[in-house]
């Protein structure tokens, strides 16, 4: 926590960055920590941040997964127009 203060007073640190990295290092209330991708594009357009229920998820699991939800965002093209407000 000390260490996170003083990355914060020297300026290396945003207060997202703070509560992402606090979020991330926090167990659930089961004990475990649970795995998060999180992706800015350089042009900050949009955050993107996924949660998984376990602790650790590999590289090829993560690509799966997103491949997962990019099929059933393109199947339901007109239903996800409607609620991407």
């Amino acid at each position: 926590m000390i260490e996170m203060f003083h990355r914060i007073m020297q300026g290396g640190l945003t207060r997202d960055e703070a509560r992402a990295s606090a979020a991330r290092n926090r167990p659930d209330r089961s004990g475990r920590s649970r795995f998060i991708f999180q992706f800015e594009p350089q042009n900050e357009t949009f955050k993107f941040r996924i949660q998984f229920k376990k602790s650790h998820v590999s590289r090829d699991e993560l690509i799966s997964t997103l491949r997962e939800i990019l099929s059933q965002l393109e199947g339901s093209s007109s239903e996800a127009d409607s609620t991407a407000a």
